[in-house]
């Protein structure tokens, strides 16, 4: 069993200092191998490193091992990334230093923990000798991290803090890994701050997780925003092509008239050609008037895309009812929930009808949206409709990005379905007061 549990500890260490040095070369350099080939490349540094203790062991100066080492790993570096041998190399010396470094904290920290052994009892005792590995790795990373941010390039993919945020998750497993060593193999009457250590290990896991649950809301807010942004400045660039689109339509329509008019020889046929060049103008007519031009321009786009796959709309807005949103949020809602309607009435072999209207008052701004749907929606616990067109990650935003929208002005966001007539509804309910406030 003590065979087993020292195989595993060695193996982890092992595991983890591979890790740590991958993340220092893809901090330094730009990767020139990928899957399978740069896995069985990295093999080579644990396999060197057993090599290096074992010929220790057997009397292999310190020197030669430090020398064995640095040149496996800057040829296994020169294999992986893409630098030049004399980089590669002083590089690895800082690595090596900082190997070092972790070591050197990790035996002042065993050595303070515990009264009743001595610096030579570490490597005699596998169990020590485990936790000194553990705790060196969290100071050897530390190291690594620093040089990696001062001199490391450019295009790293991620920032010194969410390294330190996925650091800390780290650090809070090791340390309740080398708590459950200590509280299984000693008694607790041998150490001088465990009450402090195991206080420290807590605060470390609570503070891993609030800081992983804070993170990850960040990153879904800001996944939402650049969609957003990005659907705001798609829809800021049609700003000039619908004016352009209604000064032609009217030029059109002028010059059309005046040639009617002005048509003397065959008249007929003139004037019945000219019918149907202003019949197929006409169409161009149907513009929205809501009083926000963004606004109009997204229904206008949407409606169009609505009649190519045969969807029905039926388009009631009260006028300036959607000026008090700002830009980005109005594109969220009209976007999204268009979007999500159109996804629905897609599905539907029958009629495909969609209704948006928007009324206000002095309470609030109300916009609904309704749309068919074939297939009843499963909801989620937050009354989110969940069908297979959200594996799409996109699309997996929409209702996300209206609850957000509609949470800057204290707004709701509410889903009901009718079953017999198979249609969604869906409110955006958003108070006027919020609206001026923000």
């Amino acid at each position: 069993m003590d065979l087993i549990f020292k195989l595993l500890g060695d193996s982890i260490i092992l595991l983890i200092e591979t890790i740590i040095y991958w993340f220092f070369g893809n901090g330094l350099y730009d990767k020139k191998q990928k899957g399978v080939k740069c896995g069985i490349i990295l093999v080579v540094y644990p396999v060197s490193v057993v090599l290096a203790n074992y010929w220790s062991k057997q009397g292999l100066p310190f020197m030669l091992k430090a020398f064995f080492l640095i040149t496996v790993t800057s040829i296994m570096f020169k294999l992986l990334f893409y630098a030049n041998l004399r980089s590669i190399i002083i590089h690895q010396l800082i690595a090596f230093l900082c190997s070092l470094i972790g070591d050197s904290f990790a035996m002042v920290i065993i050595l303070a923990i515990r009264d009743d052994i001595e610096l030579s009892n570490i490597y005699d005792n596998y169990i020590l000798f485990m936790q000194a590995g553990f705790i060196a790795k969290i100071f050897h990373f530390l190291c690594i991290l620093l040089f990696i941010k001062r001199f490391g390039k450019e295009t790293n993919h991620y920032t010194l803090y969410e390294t330190f945020i996925y650091m800390l998750q780290g650090i809070s497993g090791l340390a309740s890994l080398v708590l459950i060593m200590n509280l299984f193999i000693y008694k607790s009457s041998n150490y001088k701050i465990q009450p402090v250590f195991v206080l420290s290990v807590c605060l470390l896991i609570l503070a891993s997780y609030f800081v992983f649950y804070r993170r990850n809301l960040e990153q879904e807010v800001m996944k939402v925003h650049f969609y957003n942004q990005g659907q705001y400045e798609y829809y800021a660039t049609l700003k000039q092509e619908n004016l352009n689109i209604k000064k032609m339509y009217e030029d059109m329509k002028n010059h059309l008239s005046a040639i009617r008019n002005l048509s003397k020889e065959n008249q007929d046929l003139s004037n019945s050609y000219i019918d149907k060049c202003l019949e197929e103008v006409e169409g161009y007519n149907e513009f929205f008037d809501t009083g926000n031009q963004l606004a109009d321009i997204i229904l206008y786009e949407k409606c169009n895309a609505a009649k190519i796959h045969n969807i029905k709309t039926k388009i009631m807005i009260q006028k300036g009812s959607l000026n008090n949103l700002e830009t980005i949020d109005l594109c969220a809602i009209l976007t999204n929930s268009f979007d999500n309607a159109m996804a629905g009435c897609m599905q539907c072999r029958g009629d495909r009808l969609i209704q948006v209207k928007s009324i206000t008052n002095d309470a609030a701004v109300i916009f609904t949206i309704k749309n068919n749907y074939e297939t009843l929606p499963v909801l989620d616990t937050k009354g989110i409709p969940i069908s297979g067109k959200q594996i799409n990650e996109e699309h997996g935003l929409v209702m996300q990005s209206l609850r957000i929208a509609a949470t800057k002005y204290n707004g709701d966001v509410e889903i009901s379905i009718d079953k017999e007539k198979k249609e969604i509804l869906l409110i955006v309910m958003i108070p006027v007061a919020y609206q001026k406030a923000s």
